[in-house]
């Protein structure tokens, strides 16, 4: 479990970056292949298609860090591909609803993108990350606290100069 929630805190400051960066290129056709994307995730959970969902789910990840270097692209992977077969479990253990939170979430960052509107497109992301992340870690570890995912989303969603959780020490 801790190295699932350093995995997901680490995704959620990477992937919070290559969106910033995508954010001032996100025109018409990248626009368009992200909501035919959410369709497509849509689409392959009324069904109960996980392979198409997820093919779909990391395509529409792509195109909305597109705008990030392929060195960063190779370590979204790597990060994504750490975490499928806990979301999978997840799937699984949720057959009717576990779409649900996710597919609302990806709409809202969809629309802050559209709305060029950075600090709620990186908020909506990384909350995204961080309801998957937590939820996956009480499936596979209930007993775990997380400590690095709130931290990450706590960096992202900072406000008027607030800081970080302080980790205690001992």
């Amino acid at each position: 479990p801790a190295e699932l929630d350093d995995v997901y805190a680490s995704r959620i400051l990477l992937e919070t970056l290559a969106l910033s960066m995508t954010i001032g290129h996100f025109g018409a056709k990248p626009r368009a292949e992200a909501k035919r994307m959410l369709t497509a995730m849509r689409r392959a959970a009324k069904t109960g298609d996980f392979n198409a969902w997820f093919g779909a789910h990391t395509d529409y990840h792509r195109v909305c860090t597109a705008a990030a270097g392929e060195a960063m692209q190779r370590q979204l992977r790597a990060f994504a591909d750490r975490t499928t077969r806990y979301i999978r479990i997840y799937q699984l253990s949720e057959p009717n609803s576990w779409q649900t939170a996710g597919d609302a979430e990806h709409a809202a960052i969809l629309e802050a993108l559209i709305a060029d509107d950075e600090r709620g497109a990186l908020t909506e992301m990384a909350h995204h990350l961080e309801r998957t992340a937590l939820r996956v870690l009480a499936d596979c570890a209930p007993d775990f606290v997380p400590v690095a995912v709130p931290h990450a989303v706590a960096l992202i969603d900072r406000r008027d100069g607030a800081r970080a959780p302080r980790r205690a020490a001992g």
